[in-house]
């Protein structure tokens, strides 16, 4: 072997000392400078256990696996173990294969959700008479519901449609309606109806008024058998109810809301009761009606024979004055019947009533009936 091969390291070489020396002991062998051969001697601080020396490709500096931060003046390559557990991270990372969805436990919360969301037209979703009643809203549009709730007892026709409203009896064929000229007035039949009575003490009136918005008024003190003026003036009247009552918690006799001056009833909370009971409405300005449903019973010996009607033009649901048939039912004596409807369009300003063609007059055969409407502003 050449003595140029010892040439091939450099002085400053340590991590080849060991090779330079089992080199050395090779020559002295292949030139026969010595009959015996020594035994290589190997210092301790030539050997290193654990780490890895490596050049750092310039000069003589080593670089080596570390168990700490690194210094700033730590030479060549230096490596650090990671070390287990969660670890900090800064900057982008980037991960791929990641499974397009992921199980999830317990609760998550998201940042950043708006709090207002667009909603797609609830009237096809879900229930919206619920909506109008547990929120008071569908579509962010303000909506109510109203069921409406109507009888008669006797009638002043076969052949003329009768309306269905408690106050009529077996002498009127069509409930009157209001100009919005008219004072009004509320009295009673009876002097237990009264502040202080034990019957119906106040009562309020819900009302579309001469703007057409729909108000229910304040408690209005009952007065007996002596007329209390109304402070307001009505387009139409569509109920009144006991608000305060006394220990029958009905009223005492028939209270009646008319034309100031005994004149013509347009309401009325009959004896033994709490509520008038007549079927027509007005959808107020500013908001659309939609019929939800309807139905009616027949109780006594007379067939009934029953419209649902409304001044709404079937065709394109626009605003007409003619009382339109919006649908129909026959009811057998002492028979029921009713129907869910299409969402059936009334726009500001219709008018609605029920009327019947009963097959007989007297006040022993009468007639229950009801519908739903949704109002949603417009």
């Amino acid at each position: 072997m050449a003595t140029d091969a010892l040439n091939d390291f450099r002085p400053g070489d340590v991590d080849n000392n060991i090779l330079r020396k089992i080199l050395n002991r090779l020559l002295v062998l292949v030139n026969a400078v010595e009959t015996v051969t020594p035994e290589i001697i190997i210092d301790p601080g030539e050997v290193e256990i654990g780490s890895v020396m490596l050049k750092d490709g310039v000069g003589s500096a080593l670089s080596a696996v570390k168990t700490a931060d690194p210094a700033a003046t730590d030479p060549g390559l230096v490596t650090r173990n990671i070390p287990s557990g969660t670890q900090t991270v800064s900057g982008t990372v980037e991960v791929s294969n990641f499974p397009a969805t992921q199980p999830v436990s317990g609760s998550v919360a998201v940042s950043n959700f708006p709090a207002v969301q667009t909603v797609v037209d609830s009237l096809g979703v879900g229930n919206p008479l619920y909506e109008a009643a547990r929120y008071g809203a569908i579509a962010g549009k303000t909506a109510k519901a109203f069921h409406k709730i109507s009888r008669r007892a006797g009638f002043n026709s076969t052949s003329v449609l009768q309306d269905v409203a408690e106050f009529l009896g077996t002498t009127i064929d069509a409930m009157p309606e209001l100009t919005g000229s008219e004072n009004l007035e509320v009295v009673s039949s009876n002097v237990n109806d009264i502040a202080g009575g034990t019957g119906t003490r106040a009562i309020r009136v819900t009302y579309i008024d001469t703007s057409n918005n729909l108000v229910t008024s304040a408690d209005i003190a009952m007065n007996g058998t002596t007329p209390v003026a109304l402070a307001f003036k009505a387009n139409m009247i569509l109920w009144m109810e006991s608000s305060v009552v006394g220990a029958n918690s009905v009223a005492a006799g028939n209270i009646v809301l008319r034309i100031a001056g005994a004149g013509a009833t347009h309401e009325q909370i009959t004896a033994g009761g709490n509520r008038s009971l007549s079927s027509h409405f007005m959808v107020p300005a500013g908001y659309t009606g939609y019929l939800a449903d309807w139905g009616a019973t027949s109780v006594g010996n007379a067939t009934q024979d029953v419209r649902l009607r409304a001044t709404v033009r079937s065709g394109d649901r626009s605003l007409g004055t003619a009382y339109i048939f919006q649908s129909v039912d026959f009811l057998a004596a002492g028979g029921d019947g009713g129907e869910e409807l299409p969402w059936l369009v009334c726009p500001a300003l219709s008018r609605i009533k029920i009327s019947t063609l009963p097959s007989a007059t007297v006040n022993t055969n009468r007639i229950d009936a009801e519908y739903t409407i949704l109002l949603v502003a417009n």
